[in-house]
C-alpha cells in the first residue's frame, strides 16, 4: 500500500520513510495503547516495563522492528523515558492488562524440594512420598502409634560415616531412624540393620539354610545383614551325606596317598562329596555383597552315623576328621571355582560338650580326639589348607550362666588360656546368646565378660543372638521364671538392645542374629514353635525389637561423632 512501510523490507532492517499516513495510523495506535496501559495503572515503567525488563527478550540497545510471524507475539517498539528503545513482546491488547500473575504473591512461591535446615549437606532432595509412607506406616503399626503423629514428628539429622562423610537421617521424635540418605547413592533408602552397619563399618551376622533362601524371608536378610554364616550346609553330615562306612575306610587304608594330596591342596577324587547346597549358600551371599562365615568344622551335635557306627579306633577318627576338614576348606579356598569362604568355626560348644554330655554321639569327637587338644587339631588342618583363612571358636550362654553353672564358664576361660599358650592359630570368639525374656542377663554383666575375653587377646566374634518369648524356655540352660513380663514383645525388645548395646560397648566390630526370622528359626526344628524368638515375626514383619535395633545403632553412631 502506498505511503506504508513494506513489511519485507521491515523484516530485512532496511530504513523505511514514515510518510504522513502512516505516522498518523500510528500515532492513533499509541493513543489507544496509552489510553488502555495507562488509565488507572499508574506509570508503564513500572508496570508493563517493569515486567519486561525481566524478561531474556530484553536488549539495552535499539533494534530494529521485525515483522509478526505466525504463532509468534508481535514485536513491538516502546520508547523509554530516556529514549533508549527497548524491544518487548507484545501481547494481544486483550491480555495485556496486569493481574496478579505479574506481581505474584508469596502465597504462590513453590514448595521448596530439599530438606531445610540441613548445614553441611546442600540439595538433598525430599523423601519420595510413597517410601517414607510405607516406612512410617509400617514403624507406627509395629509401635502401635498413630502414623500422622509419627510423620508430624519426622526431623533430619546430618551425621558422619565411618569415612568421614555426610549423610542424612529421617528419624522420629524418640530417634528411632526410619530413612537414610547418602550423597554415594543419591537416594533415600529404608533404614534397616545393614544400612546403618554398613555406615559405620560393623558387621551383622544372620544364618541361612538353602531352604530359607528359598522362601520370602530373603528380602529380610538383605536388609538385615551384611555377613551370612552357614546353618547347616557346610555339616560334616550335610558336604558327606553321600559317604558309607566303606568310604571311610577307603580313606583310611589309603592314608598316605590322601594326605599327599590334601596337603599339595588337591582334594582326592573318586567320592561323592554334596557341594550343592554349599555352592548356594557362597553364591546368595556374592550376589548380595555378603561376606561368608562357615559352621561348623567340628561340633558335637554334628556326627554322621556311617562315621559313629564304624566302629573306628581314635588313630582312625583322626584321619577322618583331617580329611573333612581340610576337603571343605580347600574346596572354598578361591582356587576351585573362586568361590571363597574367609572364616571358619575350628570348633563349636567344645567346653560345654566336655561338661554336659547330652548322649554318647554328642561327646564323639572329643572322646576320639581328646579334649581340649580337638581344637588345636582343626585350627592346624584348616590353616594347612588355606594359611589366609580367620578361624574362630563358639560357646553357647557364656555371658549369661547362673551360678550353678560357674564350672561351665571357668572350663571356657580355661580353654582359651590353652589356645592362647599354645599359640593355636583361633583368633576370635564367637558367644552363642540364645536367651529367653524371662531371665535376662544384665547389661554390666555381658561388658565384663566381653572385656574378659578380649583381655587375654581375642576378637570379639558374633553373637547368633535370639530371645525367646515362649513360656517355656527352649534352652536347656535357661529354665525359671526369674521375673514377671507384661509385655513380651517389649521385653524382648529390651534384650536385644542390652545385648547389642553390650557389644557395641566393647567396641566389638561384629554381632549377630541366631535365626532369620520366627518363620525360620532354629527353635522350629528342635520342637519349640512357639519360641518366636527373631526380630521378624512369622508373616516376615518386623517387630518391636527391629527398631529397638536401628535404635541403638543410630545411637552409637551419633556418639562417635568427632
Amino acid at each position: 500500500m502506498p505511503g506504508t512501510p513494506d513489511q519485507k523490507e521491515i523484516a530485512q532492517g532496511k530504513p523505511v520513510e514514515n510518510t504522513n499516513s502512516y505516522k498518523a495510523r500510528e500515532h492513533s495506535r499509541r493513543a489507544v495503547l496509552r489510553a488502555t496501559l495507562f488509565g488507572g495503572l499508574g506509570t508503564l515503567t513500572s508496570g508493563v516495563l517493569g515486567a519486561c525488563s525481566r524478561s531474556p527478550e530484553v536488549t539495552s540497545q535499539p533494534q530494529p522492528a521485525t515483522a509478526p510471524s505466525t504463532g509468534t507475539p508481535e514485536a513491538t517498539l516502546f520508547q523509554n523515558p530516556r529514549g533508549t528503545a527497548t524491544i518487548v513482546s507484545r501481547p494481544k491488547i486483550a491480555t495485556i492488562i496486569p493481574t496478579a500473575t505479574l506481581n505474584p504473591p508469596e502465597a504462590l512461591t513453590p514448595t521448596p524440594e530439599y530438606v531445610q535446615g540441613l548445614t553441611h549437606l546442600q540439595e538433598v532432595p525430599k523423601p519420595n512420598e510413597a517410601l517414607k509412607k510405607t516406612t512410617i506406616d509400617m514403624y507406627a503399626k509395629t509401635m502401635e502409634i498413630d502414623a500422622k503423629e509419627v510423620e508430624v514428628g519426622i526431623s533430619f539429622s546430618e551425621l558422619k560415616d565411618e569415612n568421614g562423610d555426610y549423610f542424612v537421617t529421617a528419624v522420629t521424635l524418640d530417634e528411632t531412624p526410619l530413612l537414610i540418605y547418602h550423597p554415594m547413592k543419591n537416594t533415600w533408602v529404608e533404614a534397616g540393620p545393614r544400612n546403618l552397619a554398613d555406615l559405620q563399618n560393623f558387621t551383622i551376622q544372620v544364618p541361612s539354610r538353602v531352604d530359607y533362601l528359598s522362601l520370602r524371608n530373603v528380602p529380610n536378610i538383605e536388609k538385615t545383614a551384611n555377613q551370612l554364616f552357614s546353618a547347616s550346609e557346610l555339616n560334616t553330615s550335610v558336604v558327606f551325606r553321600n559317604f558309607e562306612t566303606g568310604d571311610w575306610r577307603k580313606i583310611i587304608d589309603t592314608w598316605t596317598t590322601i594326605k599327599s594330596d590334601l596337603d599339595q591342596g588337591i582334594i582326592p577324587e573318586g567320592f561323592n562329596f554334596n557341594w550343592n547346597d554349599a555352592n548356594k549358600f557362597v553364591d546368595f551371599a556374592t550376589s548380595h555383597q555378603m561376606k561368608v562365615r562357615a559352621l561348623h568344622l567340628l561340633w558335637g551335635g554334628d556326627v554322621p552315623d556311617s562315621i559313629y557306627n564304624g566302629d573306628f579306633s581314635p588313630k582312625d577318627v583322626e584321619k577322618i576328621v583331617e580329611f573333612t576338614v581340610k576337603a571343605r576348606v580347600l574346596r572354598y579356598n578361591g582356587t576351585v571355582d573362586g568361590r571363597t569362604i574367609s572364616e571358619w568355626h575350628a570348633a563349636d560348644e567344645i567346653a560345654a560338650t566336655h561338661l554336659y554330655h547330652h548322649n554318647d554321639k554328642w561327646s564323639f569327637w572329643l572322646e576320639k580326639l581328646g579334649y581340649p587338644q580337638a581344637t588345636i587339631k582343626v585350627a592346624k588342618w584348616a590353616k594347612e589348607a588355606n594359611p589366609n583363612a580367620s578361624l574362630v571358636i563358639a560357646e553357647d550362654s557364656i555371658l549369661h550362666l547362673r551360678q550353678d553353672r560357674a564350672n561351665w564358664k571357668s572350663n571356657f576361660f580355661n580353654l582359651l588360656k590353652f589356645i592362647k599358650d599354645r599359640e593355636v592359630p583361633i583368633t576370635k570368639v564367637d558367644v552363642e546368646n540364645n536367651l529367653w525374656i524371662y531371665d535376662p542377663p544384665k547389661l554390666d554383666e555381658m561388658i565384663s565378660i566381653l572385656r574378659r575375653i578380649q583381655a587375654m587377646g581375642f576378637e570379639i566374634g558374633g553373637s547368633e543372638a535370639t530371645v525367646a518369648t515362649s513360656d517355656t524356655s527352649p534352652d536347656w540352660v535357661y529354665q525359671d521364671k526369674m521375673r514377671d513380663v507384661k509385655d513380651k514383645t517389649i521385653a524382648q525388645a529390651d534384650v536385644y538392645g542390652d545385648i547389642l548395646s553390650a557389644y557395641l560397648a566393647v567396641g566389638a566390630k561384629e554381632w549377630g542374629f541366631g535365626s532369620p526370622s520366627d518363620r525360620t528359626e532354629y527353635f522350629d526344628d528342635i520342637g519349640y514353635p512357639d519360641a518366636n524368638s527373631t526380630i521378624f515375626d512369622d508373616q516376615e514383619l518386623p517387630k518391636k525389637s527391629y527398631y529397638r535395633i536401628l535404635k541403638v545403632l543410630y545411637q552409637n553412631l551419633k556418639s562417635s561423632q568427632g
